[in-house]
């Protein structure tokens, strides 16, 4: 076997580090000692997300897979062939164990105190030994497709479905994660296996590790159970959807007590696709702009137009969105004074104390991130999905001025690339 890429990555204001690995086997492994920490952390996390719906072969060529393979798979991996399950692995030593899909990754977890060999062991096991028949597929169809009835019953996965699918018609990031109850059906047990062949190899993935973790140990895991062979990352489907929306405000009825929205911007950044750094300044806007410090905030408050407001920006392989939620008794009242406020930003620009107030706010979340196990892990996540470094997002805090901002902030949220999405009681509907 030859031998593991190791480095020591450190920050030294903070006075954390994290060990980085590259195994022979192609998988990454991240591990961030915690030594207050009584438990240990792990996600063992692929490259494959609701959003890849097609496999693209060596020679270029590719077919599609149906929607909802990725959350399929997922759901599949916890079977084993003895007809047993991977939760009984976890449950001999106490560990909780679970998955999900995101857009643009899958991860597997465990979280347990004491018997780390074992509970790695039994993640890496179940995981790179995937079993499926006809059979078992077609009684996770039926599962599923109850799940994605349910999905439908929830306003705020709706609203947010919604959104996503008015703002992006080309773009697969606007299909629900599960899939339709007419895609799931098409999924047999070779479609699993292929997508475990090119997206579940060990080039393609990686081993995150917090808490009461000892970098040696888990490579001694890796180096036992893992197989050294040729492979490479995942090809992936390039995705190019950059025109503006043509629905401008999308309804949907539900039974809910008040409306909810969500106002989502469609994003364009100079390259085929936005850095961790245009995002992170996004974010620190959007922030600035409706933030629960700013006046917007209180002034909507205080109106008695929203109880609350949220904000977050998505982005991965081809998209980029800015949103703002919030429930609201009048929510295309509260949506355009969101508006209005951004264009009065883009107008005027930040004042320094607002920038400084967003940015000291940010650098002290980054902070805090450290004191949890699972934050770390998923931060560790993000950064080998995204390609970027633990510390980068801190360091860009420390160092951002207000003049950096300005060439995201002009060219962000524009008005022509918004939709509304609402969902509202079903009362307000009939009257």
């Amino acid at each position: 076997m030859s031998e593991t890429i190791r480095e020591i990555i450190r920050d030294e204001k903070l006075g954390e580090e994290y060990f980085r690995m590259k195994h022979p086997s192609g998988l990454e492994i991240l591990v961030f000692p915690m030594p207050d920490k009584v438990g240990t952390y792990a996600l063992f996390t692929t490259n494959y997300g609701s959003i890849d719906t097609a496999i693209v072969k060596p020679d270029g060529t590719s077919y599609e897979i149906p929607e909802g393979t990725a959350h399929f798979l997922e759901h599949k991996m916890f079977e084993m062939e003895d007809g047993s399950d991977a939760f009984e692995l976890f449950t001999k030593t106490g560990a909780n164990c679970n998955a999900w899909t995101s857009l643009d990754y899958t991860s597997y977890m465990f979280a347990g105190a004491g018997h780390t060999k074992e509970n790695l062991e039994s993640l890496l096991e179940y995981v790179t030994h995937p079993y499926f028949s006809e059979k078992t597929v077609q009684k996770e169809q039926g599962i599923i497709g109850q799940e994605i009835r349910m999905r439908l019953d929830q306003p705020g996965s709706t609203v947010f479905w919604n959104l996503m699918s008015a703002l992006y018609k080309k773009h697969p990031v606007g299909i629900e994660i599960a899939g339709t109850e007419e895609s799931i059906f098409r999924i047999t047990a070779e479609i699993l296996y292929d997508c475990v062949e090119n997206f579940y190899t060990l080039h393609n993935m990686a081993l995150v590790v917090t808490g009461n973790a000892d970098p040696d140990e888990v490579l001694a895991v890796c180096n036992a159970k893992l197989e050294v062979k040729p492979g490479t990352s995942a090809k992936r489907c390039d995705w190019e959807d950059t025109d503006a929306p043509t629905d401008s405000v999308i309804r949907v009825q539900k039974p809910m007590e008040l409306p909810l929205f969500e106002l989502g911007f469609k994003e364009a950044f100079e390259g085929s696709a936005p850095t961790y750094r245009d995002m992170l300044i996004l974010e620190l806007i959007m922030d600035a702009v409706a933030g629960e410090c700013s006046p917007l905030y209180e002034s909507l408050m205080n109106d008695g137009l929203v109880n609350s407001i949220y904000t977050e920006a998505e982005w991965g392989n081809g998209y980029a969105v800015a949103i703002y939620g919030a429930e609201s008794k009048q929510p295309e009242v509260a949506a355009s004074r969101i508006c209005a406020e951004i264009e009065r930003v883009k107008a005027q620009g930040l004042s320094p104390e607002t920038f400084e107030r967003s940015r000291r706010r940010f650098y002290a979340m980054e902070v805090r991130r450290f004191n949890e196990d699972d934050a770390v892990a998923s931060a560790l996540t993000s950064c080998f999905i995204n390609g970027h470094g633990l510390f980068d997002r801190i360091n860009v805090l420390r160092s951002l001025t207000l003049e950096d901002i300005v060439p995201v902030l002009q060219g962000c949220m524009r008005p022509g690339f918004s939709v509304l999405s609402i969902a509202e009681p079903l009362l307000a509907a009939e009257s």
